[in-house]
């Protein structure tokens, strides 16, 4: 689904993960108030989200965040070759000239902050009243400061915010093209070219369907150019597809 592994499950379940910075998890209707974790519980009220597995809610706490990730870590992965680590607390105080330069570079952070301005690309999604607009410049500040000392990783914390923010906006049927003011390109490989609102499901040899008989939504992506397919990495004439029989045994032709 564009940059983003998607599963889904039998019972209405559907997670989204680009592999690095963001994960977007959905419920259907029938989980209201029947979740706990990292994600909340669900209940429609955000106040009583932070609760860590012993119930305890840490809203407000110092650390807060780092409190309740700690407590939903689960054991080793042992297949996944991961170990525990404890979720380290805020980070070092924020360089002040940084800081200042994010929250008012409305290339950067600055557009999830300054959310009144006249040319933010992001000003009608950050007014809807299902976008915590506070949240977003704070989680954007906070991965910047984090980050600080590493300029590109800094751009990068701030690019994957904003890129965050994009996403919640589409889901609300706001479609935002924030990248070239923002300076953070869309990278596509193999061929592909960047589309802003594009099939969410990719044209293969072995899905010759894929994008018309997509059952998601228009994403963010990157496409092959008309009458090729994406094959070995690589956007490719149709011709190296040959046929499958009814078995999937590819052969050439």
């Amino acid at each position: 689904n564009g940059n983003y592994v998607r599963v889904m499950t039998d019972f209405g379940l559907a997670v989204e993960n680009d592999g690095k910075w963001t994960a977007l998890v959905k419920f259907p209707v029938d989980f209201v108030g029947a979740t706990e974790g990292l994600c909340g519980n669900n209940d429609e009220n955000p106040d009583n989200d932070l609760l860590t597995r012993d119930g305890v809610n840490v809203t407000g706490m110092i650390d807060s965040v780092s409190l309740l990730a700690n407590s939903w870590q689960v054991g080793i992965c042992i297949n996944a070759g991961r170990r525990r680590r404890q979720v380290s607390t805020g980070p070092l105080e924020c360089e002040p000239d940084l800081k200042d330069a994010m929250s008012n570079d409305n290339g950067l952070c600055g557009l999830a902050v300054n959310r009144f301005e006249t040319t933010n690309p992001f000003r009608t999604c950050l007014k809807h009243e299902n976008i915590n607009a506070e949240a977003f410049a704070e989680n954007c500040l906070y991965d910047v400061c984090a980050l600080q000392g590493d300029e590109d990783d800094v751009k990068e914390a701030a690019c994957e915010n904003l890129a965050a923010l994009a996403m919640q906006c589409r889901s609300l049927g706001l479609v935002v093209n924030w990248r070239a003011a923002a300076d953070c390109p869309y990278n596509c490989t193999g061929g592909r070219e960047y589309k802003l609102s594009g099939p969410a499901c990719t044209l293969t040899c072995d899905n010759a369907r894929g994008v018309t008989d997509c059952p998601l939504p228009n994403t963010e992506t990157c496409v092959c150019p008309d009458r090729k397919v994406f094959h070995e990495g690589q956007c490719q004439n149709r011709s190296v597809c040959g046929c499958l029989d009814a078995d999937g045994k590819h052969y050439e032709v």
